[in-house]
């Protein structure tokens, strides 16, 4: 509820559940060419390992309308219908070019203990969106995050931290923004079981860390007035009874 744009929830598959490997390479359409690889293999006793990574580049649909449209005559007087607005700069990149990587480890103990890390990065520059303030392009984003996970029978503990450096220009205004922000979040959770196992308990606590800074390299700020930033904390509880078989 209340989401701007949807909510992703992205969950990796293990290594144990993928294991061996393959490359891939695409072409086609757009002067697209793609590279694509994973492999995962066992290390030893309850140690596996998986590694991914890939790489991006095309042209695309978008155009520069600082001086010419391309399906739409240009806007006059108070004209807003049945036209579109002359953007103040032309588009600075003409190709998409994404790359990722990644990397997990996952360590059983038994089948009741797992430890699990993995962190990735991912770069990305061309793409255009558009949004009620006009288009604007990706001049370079880049999103490093690292997740720890362990897990019991009856607990689990969970770490993450994901970042995100982006440099944006705004096609109608003509003014580049930045953005640096980062999160960190952890969370503990615990069951146990009551009345002979008809009921089940479940408690945790959570918390986390997160600040915006828009600054361009002058550290003058671009999208805000100031660096902002948040702390939260919560704590929950949740009891099930079964009434009948």
């Amino acid at each position: 509820a209340n989401a701007f744009n949807g909510v992703l929830n992205l969950t990796t598959r293990s290594p144990q559940a993928t294991l061996g490997g393959f490359a891939r390479a695409t072409i086609g359409d757009l002067s697209t060419t793609r590279f694509d690889f994973r492999v995962s293999q066992r290390l030893g006793d309850g140690l596996f390992v998986k590694a991914l990574g890939g790489y991006h580049e095309s042209e695309d649909f978008y155009r520069s309308r600082n001086q010419t449209l391309e399906y739409s005559e240009p806007c006059a007087g108070g004209q807003t219908t049945d036209c579109l607005f002359v953007e103040a700069a032309p588009l600075p990149l003409d190709r998409d070019e994404i790359a990722f990587a990644g990397l997990r480890f996952d360590k059983d103990f038994n089948k009741a203990r797992t430890l699990v890390v993995e962190g990735g990065v991912s770069d990305s520059e061309g793409p255009v969106f558009s949004t009620n303030a006009g288009r604007f392009q990706l001049i370079d984003v880049r999103r490093p995050w690292l997740r720890v996970n362990f897990h019991t029978l009856r607990w689990n503990a969970l770490a993450y931290y994901n970042d995100r450096d982006a440099e944006a220009l705004t096609l109608a205004a003509g003014t580049r923004s930045f953005a640096d922000s980062f999160r960190v979040a952890g969370e503990l959770q615990g069951w146990w079981p009551v009345g002979g196992g008809r009921g089940r308990l479940v408690a945790g606590a959570w918390a986390s860390d997160e600040k915006v800074d828009t600054a361009n390299p002058q550290g003058v700020q671009t999208l805000l007035f100031e660096v902002s930033g948040s702390e939260k904390q919560a704590v929950f509880a949740q009891f099930d009874w079964e009434l009948t078989e």
